[in-house]
């Protein structure tokens, strides 16, 4: 039995650490400062220059800066860090590259720069086509600087550009969120990400859900987001693609695919991860630490980081957990051998000709029933093929 391959495409991951303010929601790792954004830029390419010698026989396809806001950054340091990507790397010849931008930080001069580099595609962080949910999130923007941002990207001529949006939020309703799902597709976007909202450790959402300040929605809300989100989605000719992931055919995240078809990027920034096979699986993630991060840089080592070397189970259960999460699934061959050890599973799964994939109970399920599919498998381990 053997699993799909991964993907043969190498990415690269940039990590823009700054944010004019912080979420209550967002576990990413930022810092609400300006200072040292030009340490920050000379760090970053020294990094590239320690790893250009280990990658110079790879040509990345995808390039994704990601934060943190990105947009943050005036054009002047996007120039900086694209010349420096250009003398240290090789990239192919068709390649996606997205920046991360937030409404309120999006102006005509900066997207005129992402244009002028390279940068073809824009994911912007809406959230919500509601003030008062945006109000919730703590986000810096309301409806207006978002439709004003997207109108901007369109002008500087960027066909491919996402928009987030986020459901579960504590007084949102089903028609609310469908409203901004509306918004969006009527904006003229090409790509829409839907996440649902989740209590991370350390957040101020986590606090006041702890205190009991902030109650969330039951289960049964969120599923009933999710099928009112897929079916809308589907009527107005988005594909979902991966769980959360919704796209007009042609314009899925080639980025993001990498990721869940498990195959390799090099991450920089701090508390960006890289993951590669040879010469062996191994992941690498740099420390969330801005300072450290700089400090080390500057006397030309590489920044703080832990590595986990990774074995045929750990591979295993990574790909199944990334694999489940698209519309493609797993090979038949495969799903129907985990059927007959565990014929639960089977009641998750709908199967094609060649691959099973998620149904909608399965989708609600999906981070539990990868870990209780690794364990069906495990016994048999020996049998599969990577």
């Amino acid at each position: 039995m053997k699993l799909p391959g991964y993907s043969d495409k190498i990415g690269l991951y940039i990590h823009v650490p700054f944010c004019r303010s912080k979420c209550i929601y967002c576990g990413f790792y930022s810092e609400v400062s300006s200072d040292l954004q030009e340490r920050y830029i000379s760090s970053l390419i020294r990094e590239m220059e320690l790893y250009s010698g280990r990658f110079r026989d790879r040509a990345f396809t995808t390039i994704y800066i990601g934060g943190g806001t990105p947009s943050i950054l005036n054009g002047e340091q996007v120039r900086k860090i694209f010349e420096a990507l250009k003398k240290y790397f090789h990239f192919e010849t068709e390649i996606e590259v997205t920046i991360e931008a937030n409404p309120e930080s999006i102006s005509s001069d900066t997207v005129r720069v992402w244009k002028e580099v390279g940068i073809n595609r824009v994911s912007i962080g809406v959230q919500s086509a509601h003030d008062a949910e945006l109000r919730f999130l703590g986000r810096a923007h309301n409806i207006l600087m978002a439709e004003k941002s997207i109108k901007i990207v369109h002008k500087e001529g960027f066909p491919n550009i996402n928009i987030d949006l986020i459901f579960g939020i504590p007084g949102q309703t089903i028609k609310s969120f469908m409203q901004s799902i509306e918004w969006a597709v009527n904006q003229g976007v090409t790509h829409i990400s839907t996440y649902s909202l989740t209590v991370e450790p350390g957040t101020l959402l986590h606090r006041l859900v702890q205190t009991g300040k902030i109650r969330m929605p039951d289960e049964d809300k969120f599923r009933e987001m999710y099928r009112a989100r897929d079916e809308m989605l589907s009527s107005l000719g988005f594909r979902r693609y991966e769980i959360s992931n919704f796209a007009i055919p042609g314009f899925e995240s080639m980025h993001n695919r990498i990721y869940w078809y498990h195959g390799e990027y090099l991450g920089l920034g701090p508390s960006s991860a890289s993951f590669v096979y040879k010469p062996e699986p191994l992941r690498w993630q740099n420390n969330p630490d801005l300072s450290g991060y700089i400090r080390a840089l500057s006397m030309g080592n590489f920044p703080p980081l832990k590595k986990d070397y990774l074995n045929v189970k750990a591979l295993l259960l990574e790909r199944i957990f990334l694999y489940i999460r698209t519309t493609k699934g797993i090979p038949r061959e495969l799903a129907e051998f985990i059927f007959s050890k565990n014929e639960r599973i089977s009641h998750f799964f709908v199967c094609g000709e060649r691959f099973c994939a998620l149904n909608f109970e399965g989708l609600m399920v999906a981070d539990s029933l990868s870990v209780e599919l690794f364990r069906t498998l495990e016994p048999y381990i020996d049998m599969i093929e990577l």
